[in-house]
């Protein structure tokens, strides 16, 4: 499948500085669907090696963190603004304040940024820590993470009208198999669901969390199951954890890392990093009362091959992604499936300055724009922040 070209590099700076993200909504003739922007390259020093899906402000400022670099080579927390320059918020150091954080970012009414990261902290074990960032700066530790209460999380955090903070974690919890868990305003941690990996319990959770009107909250889990081969998960709002669904393989997906998507129906949309016709990852849905449907298998075309984050929705009903790997040069696409399981892609990334590997979910704006980072590439070799326009 033929995918749309970066435009050339002094037209791409010129449309940075004045429409980036959609920030006026205008869309310059003979923009073409799918043209990739690179906004900003990392170095290094400002941050390296992004899994982070991005955030933006309500003047249009993105805000995301990096695994790897900035002062102490332990990962950041970055801001890009809306002329595409960057600034390190905060250099993780890997010891108290917590380090190699993989997952994105909360953002208050206030300007107060919320996350978790994968190491460092106080914790036995130092599983991570949970943690507030102020607009002035200021880094608070809400809680370390130890091996006892889940370790090692690469999810985002959900946050609820009241100001409970929902995670979880790939490890630790009561089993070693990760965990559900709740912080609330006061900085009390206290662990939802403690993952088994045995009697058809899930493990390993490397997604965050999604909750509907009634308090309940929904994941997968990238191992475990009745096949160990990953699971759909729900816990009600009183912690009562059903699997939804259990993956069996073959055409039906594998290991899902991904967080789930609901819409007003009740429907989760995901995907799995394997399994399907081809090995490479599937789109799946899950109706109301639990069945599943496979809307779309990677690998027939070049498509894209491990779709390793989940997706996101527009008021259509179409969703988007990236993959890892795949694609026209295989370095990684991003895709859209329309709301009858019709799949394009958008853009094949090169391996070049465009960057390769997006594994970071895409943030969709009001205008059409989606954002998202690279792994991998861009011209230091560390990776991108990207914007596709769409029409």
């Amino acid at each position: 499948m033929t995918s749309l070209r970066r435009v050339p590099a002094l037209a791409s700076r010129a449309l940075t500085i004045a429409t980036w993200c959609g920030l006026f909504g205008i869309v310059p003739a003979g923009w073409a669907q799918g043209t990739l922007i690179t906004i900003h390259t990392f170095s290094g020093p400002d941050g390296a090696y992004s899994h982070a899906p991005l955030v933006r402000d309500r003047t249009g400022n993105l805000y995301g963190t990096t695994a790897g670099g900035g002062a102490f080579n332990d990962g950041t927390v970055f801001k890009v603004d809306t002329s595409g320059n960057e600034s390190v918020l905060f250099s993780f150091t890997g010891k108290r304040d917590g380090g190699n954080p993989r997952s994105g970012l909360l953002l208050d009414g206030t300007g107060n940024l919320y996350g978790i990261t994968a190491g460092g902290g106080l914790g036995f074990g130092q599983g991570g820590v949970l943690f507030k960032l102020t607009p002035s700066g200021r880094l608070i530790i809400l809680h370390s993470l130890s091996t006892s209460d889940g370790a090692g999380s690469a999810s985002g955090l959900l946050r609820d009208s009241v100001g409970n903070l929902y995670g979880t974690t790939e490890s630790g919890g009561a089993h070693g198999q990760g965990a559900v868990f709740k912080l609330d305003p006061s900085g009390n941690y206290s662990i939802l669901h403690s993952f088994t990996g045995r009697n058809g319990d899930g493990s390993e959770p490397f997604a965050g969390l999604v909750r509907d009107a009634a308090g309940n909250l929904y994941g997968t889990t990238f191992m475990g199951g009745a096949f160990s081969l990953g699971t759909v998960f729900k816990i009600d709002a009183l912690g009562n954890e059903s699997i939804l669904h259990s993956f069996a393989g073959g055409g039906d997906g594998t290991y899902p890392s991904s967080t789930v998507v609901l819409d007003s129906a009740g429907n989760l949309y995901g995907t799995t990093d394997a399994g399907g016709t081809y090995n490479l990852g599937t789109i799946f849905r899950i109706d109301s009362s639990g069945n599943e449907s496979i809307l779309h298998t990677f690998g027939a075309t070049d498509d894209g091959a491990s779709p390793f984050v989940g997706l996101v929705r527009d008021k259509s009903g179409n969703l988007y992604g990236v993959t890892d790997g795949g694609g026209e040069n295989r370095h990684g696409s991003v895709f859209k499936v329309d709301s009858s399981g019709n799949e394009t892609v958008l853009y094949s990334f090169t391996g070049g300055p465009d960057g390769a590997r997006p594994e970071a979910a895409l943030l969709l704006d009001a205008a059409g724009n989606l954002c998202g980072t690279t792994l991998d590439r861009g011209k230091n070799g560390v990776g991108t922040v990207f914007r596709v326009r769409l029409q």
